[in-house]
């Protein structure tokens, strides 16, 4: 393994690759939830995958705004976060819709879930975004008084 002295919050990771990393993870633990309440190791229902889906889109929505951190041109992260971020709930939504049968509608909770998620994650991009702002203007304010311009 290369050691490497930039943190994971350096990288410029696409927020489409970070979806498809999260639609993977939703893939996964959905089956293994699914085979684990066949083999009665747990106890599961219809909402299971809801669940699931549910829980790693509100991951996402705390990654990617945090992963914003090191994206140089902010205005097209957000676009490619917001689109990312449907396309997964969509996507995610209808993994979900496969493995259990049910519709969102008949799991209200989830939907009320997704709706808070969806401006939560707006939020999270809104509240990073200017704690960086923030952060360069001190560090210019702080060059000049130190006349390093």
């Amino acid at each position: 393994m290369v050691n490497s002295d930039k943190s994971i919050f350096e990288y410029e990771i696409s927020p489409f690759i970070q979806g498809a990393v999260v639609l993977g993870a939703i893939l996964l633990f959905t089956l293994v939830t699914l085979i684990f309440g066949k083999l009665g190791l747990a106890e599961t229902d219809e909402g299971t995958p809801w669940l699931v889906a549910c829980s790693m889109t509100f991951f996402f929505a705390i990654g990617n705004s945090v992963l914003s951190l090191a994206a140089d041109d902010q205005n097209k992260y957000w676009w490619q976060s917001i689109l990312s971020f449907v396309l997964l709930a969509i996507i995610g939504g209808g993994m979900a819709y496969l493995f259990s049968g049910v519709t969102i509608g008949e799991v209200d909770s989830y939907k009320w879930l997704y709706v808070v998620f969806t401006f939560g994650h707006i939020l999270f991009l809104a509240i990073v975004r200017t704690m960086k702002r923030i952060v360069l203007l001190a560090k210019e304010q702080d060059s000049r008084l130190r006349g390093e311009d």
